[in-house]
């Protein structure tokens, strides 16, 4: 026999609930915890993966739910500004866009900076930056927590070792621009 071209027979999917195989490997194949009463999909081996029938029920919410609680309401500020930091974000790429397409689409996209609907989008990104920031940098010691022996660093110092890097990388640019780095 050629065992290249010769195939195992191949049982049909079956469905069984809460009964075991009667003989053989199948049966030492299947779970333990078959009998109880747990939908098992068994596969072309007799190979059993459980199944849930379980249907959990969703409590319905209101559409303004965010507006119940102050937690609520910084969540939902946070994940706002994260979209008008995004929109500022393709403002800036169709800047780069402009700058690559020439000096006319440069000098479009200048006027169009300057005009009081794009400054109010441009000072209202910069307020949801800083929202944004300072959100982000409160739930930093919620998400990393650092083991100094057998105690935890305390959220204090990780919120202020990051507005120090914060300042750092600010006074570094600041220092840049006025050393003519940017000339």
């Amino acid at each position: 026999m050629n065992v290249a071209t010769s195939r195992p027979r191949a049982l049909p999917q079956r469905a069984v609930r809460g009964q075991r195989p009667a003989t053989g490997a199948a049966r030492r194949a299947f779970p333990a915890h078959a009998d109880s009463g747990v939908l098992t999909v068994l596969d072309e081996r007799g190979v059993g993966q459980p199944m849930s029938h379980r249907r959990p029920y969703f409590r319905p919410l209101p559409r303004l739910w965010f507006l119940r609680s102050r937690e609520f309401r910084a969540y939902a500020l946070r994940e706002v500004s994260s979209f008008v930091v995004g929109f500022f974000v393709l403002d800036l790429v169709v800047g780069l866009v402009a700058l690559h397409l020439g000096p006319q689409a440069w000098e479009w996209w200048l006027r169009l900076q300057v005009h009081p609907v794009n400054v109010a989008l441009i000072v209202l990104a910069l307020a949801m930056t800083i929202v944004h920031a300072v959100t982000w940098f409160a739930a930093a010691p919620k998400i990393v927590k650092v083991r100094l022996g057998r105690s935890y660093l305390g959220d204090g110092w990780i919120i202020a070792a990051q507005y120090l890097a914060l300042a750092a990388v600010a006074a570094a640019l600041v220092f840049w621009l006025i050393l003519g780095g940017a000339s």
